[in-house]
């Protein structure tokens, strides 16, 4: 069986098959001694290509780490003063804000039945049944509103 023959490429080569900068290409591939007649392996290339890959994608990613906390940092200090300010809430604060809201319009609503129950009773006409039960409704609804004012 013969030998392949293992291809190599000049940086000149490598400038042509890939349309990358030449001296990119150099920078790349500092420090990797050329096989023969300054050309280099196509493992040669692929190692010196991954490794200096690594080191950029390792650097950018510190970069990027250190951006996010940046923006992390800004983002809290933004929330605490609009907090401060009062143009934030805490949910818990907006949350207990609404349930006594709500369990103030739920008592004014269900006080009226009890209100009206004799008035409902004696009547014996429907339409005026909820004519008075919508009424009285309407007022303990507004009631409620005005409380909350």
């Amino acid at each position: 069986m013969s030998k392949k023959k293992v291809q190599s490429f000049s940086v000149n080569s490598l400038h042509l098959a890939t349309g990358m900068d030449r001296g990119t290409i150099q920078r790349r591939l500092k420090g990797i001694d050329p096989d023969c007649d300054s050309e280099f392996s196509l493992r040669l290339i692929l190692q010196a290509f991954e490794s200096h890959g690594a080191g950029i994608s390792e650097k950018l990613d510190a970069q990027q780490e250190t951006a996010k906390l940046r923006k992390a940092q800004r983002e809290r200090i933004e929330r605490e003063e609009d907090l401060a300010k009062g143009i934030t809430l805490l949910a818990g604060e907006v949350e207990e804000f609404w349930a006594s809201k709500l369990v103030g319009i739920q008592s004014k609503v269900m006080i009226v039945p009890g209100v009206i129950a004799e008035d409902i009773a004696a009547e014996s006409n429907p339409d005026e049944c909820e004519k008075m039960l919508e009424s009285k409704l309407s007022s303990a609804l507004k009631e409620a509103s005005d409380d909350s004012e």
